[in-house]
């Protein structure tokens, strides 16, 4: 009983279904939207609820928690205080010690939310080490999805370094990354950056929500849309978010999500 309790919140699909409700409390946080926050705290209280009830029902030897199941626990606390608004790089680290060098893909997936935690908490350096480990596990066990979210996180985060399974270093500043047809085009002044935030500007993100999505601040982030302005010689946001729907750069929801599941809310599949 014990053990089939702890799947329920712990374990695939259940597991998806409480980092789901974290992903979906954060968005609606982001966007002060106070009914959808509560709905999906709701839920997701319920399912830890059912983890803790798993891992203390300890009445038979059969319902013993071995690694596996006190792993599962320790993620489904952790994904209750992300929900919480609380990415607490302890819990997270708490995971990765659990389940330990003995299950080497669970291991690698925490410590990639382990890294986002640590981003979030501004640690780039601590981040960026618990990244490059997630990253040369999920490469050697060629765990695409898992790859991608990685591969997210270090674009967004700034983390740098190539990618694992991408060979490239989609984190790391530069010059002009979009110089539109033929080299040319309004877009071609535009740092690698900006057009981040450009994306997300044309997908209707405020300044907070595109800070949360690149772990900067919301100012950064008005930094940003007003450079992107003045170098469009665009007058607004709307014009601004025309002009990169005409050049074919598109929103984050229409080409491939600048985030696995970021705080914009978008749906993960790293299982």
């Amino acid at each position: 009983m014990g053990r089939r309790l702890l799947r329920a919140a712990g374990h695939p699909p259940g597991s998806r279904g409480l980092s789901a409700l974290a992903d979906q409390a954060r968005q609606a946080r982001a966007v002060s939207d106070e009914e959808r926050t509560r709905t999906a705290m709701d839920s997701a209280w319920s399912l830890v609820k059912i983890a803790r009830e798993g891992a203390a029902n300890q009445r038979r030897p059969e319902s013993e928690c071995g690694v596996e199941g006190r792993g599962w626990l320790a993620r489904a606390e952790a994904e209750w205080r992300r929900a919480d608004g609380d990415n607490d790089p302890a819990a997270w680290q708490a995971v990765v010690d659990v389940f330990g060098a003995g299950f080497a893909y669970e291991s690698a997936r925490s410590r990639w939310r382990l890294a986002e935690a640590l981003a979030e908490a501004g640690d780039r350096d601590a981040a960026r080490r618990e990244w490059l480990i997630a990253a040369k596990v999920a490469d050697g066990l060629r765990a695409a999805p898992l790859q991608a979210a990685l591969a997210d996180l270090g674009r967004r985060a700034r983390l740098g370094g190539a990618v694992a399974g991408s060979g490239r270093s989609p984190g790391q500043p530069g010059g002009p990354a979009w110089s539109g047809p033929g080299g040319r085009g309004p877009l071609a002044g535009l740092t690698a950056r900006e057009l981040e935030v450009l994306q997300l500007l044309s997908a209707g993100q405020s300044n907070k929500e595109i800070g949360a999505e690149l772990f900067i601040a919301a100012k950064t982030a008005s930094v940003h849309v007003s450079n992107i302005l003045a170098k469009l010689g665009a007058s607004s946001r709307t014009e601004a978010a025309a002009i990169a729907h005409r050049e074919g750069l598109g929103t984050a929801s229409s080409q491939q999500p600048l985030s696995v599941q970021g705080a914009g809310g978008r749906a993960r599949d790293v299982c």
